[in-house]
């Protein structure tokens, strides 16, 4: 008598053996929600309501509030 392969297959699975394939593919995670991954994030413990760069740090306001007045002066000079 021939097993069945879906015995089979549940055997495998309930062994853990069916679990190598997804075990060994590794996602990129980002533990502080931040938007960035961990693997480049240079800031890993940023609030993850805060505003970041593509380093994963946190951008402040002032600087935010810089770079929004250059860019409205750059636009002005565009439509004159």
């Amino acid at each position: 008598m021939r097993p069945s392969p879906l015995l089979f297959a549940l055997v495998t699975l309930l062994s853990g053996m069916g679990s190598y394939a997804a075990s060994t593919h590794h996602s990129p995670v980002d533990r502080d929600l931040d938007g960035v991954f961990d693997n480049r994030d240079r800031c890993p413990h940023t609030p993850f309501w805060a505003l970041v760069n593509r380093n994963g740090c946190m951008i402040h306001r002032i600087h935010l509030q810089k770079k929004v007045i250059r860019q409205a002066r750059k636009n002005f000079s565009k439509s004159r």
